[in-house]
């Protein structure tokens, strides 16, 4: 059931949030994936409320809910979204193929770099939200319950913060926007290893879901601006790529590692906090993918 959920969700997600860049302004998409990331948020929440009450009632009716969910969410792209006509490909081509060529060739490795810094903060992201449940029930001595509560502080930290993110990112400059994320993240990361109680977890949390919002909001609006007209879509599944990849990777690297510091957690908080530099000093290799000036910007 999961191996054939997650390829039809991709085959799903990729294209929809394709459409944003090909429905928005240049200087808008990092508000408008604020908005995006603040609906997915929404989403996150009624599945784990609403699904969770259904499940309690009945098992099948918390798919039925997802399901039906789905249903309209599609029903509403097909209804509502009127698709631009796809720019034609200078060379006939607009697959992925192209675009990794395109990467390939970029001639100031911008691309490169920042699916490469998109990379290293997945890292970070993805071993935080696995190890810190065990972290906090051997370090913080609390339940395995309550250590998956205190998380949801930087869940709700994420959904609060998506909107202004996007205005920050087009007020500061998208790089500038999101090196202040990663070494916020980082530092915070810093913090929670000298957690030793849970008194002080919400704000720490807090504080990472702020920094996080700030990366992640920023960072597909840069990617697609780096994209040709006519393989945005092919750029969005290099993103979605680069994040599942690390998704995968990250989890069993932090698990190794701390397998090697006998079992110690806290050093989750050392291991973050160096995948978020590598994903700095990609950063500083990124050139482009800002919002084009004023001057530059097509009549509306």
């Amino acid at each position: 059931s999961i191996a054939s959920r997650v390829p039809a969700m991709d085959l799903f997600r990729t294209p929809v949030i394709a459409l944003m860049p090909d429905l928005t302004p240049s200087h808008q998409r990092s508000q408008a994936n604020g908005v995006i990331n603040l609906m997915g948020g929404i989403g996150a929440v009624l599945a784990f409320l609403v699904g969770g009450k259904l499940f309690d009632y009945a098992p099948w009716a918390s798919f039925a809910f997802g399901a039906l969910l789905m249903l309209a969410a599609c029903g509403a792209v097909l209804i509502f979204i009127r698709e631009p006509d796809a720019p034609e490909a200078a060379d006939d081509e607009a697959g992925l193929l192209a675009a990794l060529r395109g990467v390939a060739r970029d001639p100031d490795r911008s691309a490169i770099a920042l699916l490469g810094a998109i990379f290293c903060w997945f890292l970070a992201y993805s071993a935080l939200e696995v190890f810190w449940t065990s972290f906090a029930t051997n370090e913080l001595n609390v339940t395995a319950g309550q250590g998956t509560q205190l998380l949801a502080f930087f869940s709700l930290a994420i959904v609060i913060f998506a909107v202004p993110s996007g205005l920050v990112g087009a007020r500061l400059g998208r790089k500038r926007t999101i090196i202040s994320g990663l070494l916020g993240f980082a530092a915070t990361l810093l913090w929670g290893y000298t957690l030793h109680g849970p008194g002080l977890a919400p704000v720490m949390l807090v504080l990472a879901g702020l920094s996080w919002s700030l990366i992640l909001v920023n960072s597909l609006p840069m990617v697609v601006e780096l994209a040709p007209a006519a393989q945005v879509g092919a750029y969005t599944g290099m993103y979605y790529i680069a994040s599942m990849l690390a998704s995968i990777v990250g989890p069993t690297l932090v698990g190794t590692i701390i397998g090697l510091a006998g079992n110690s957690y806290r050093v989750g908080f050392i291991y973050g906090p160096i995948t978020l530099l590598l994903a700095l000093g990609c950063m500083l290799l990124v050139h482009r993918g800002e919002a084009p000036p004023p001057a530059d910007r097509p009549a509306l």
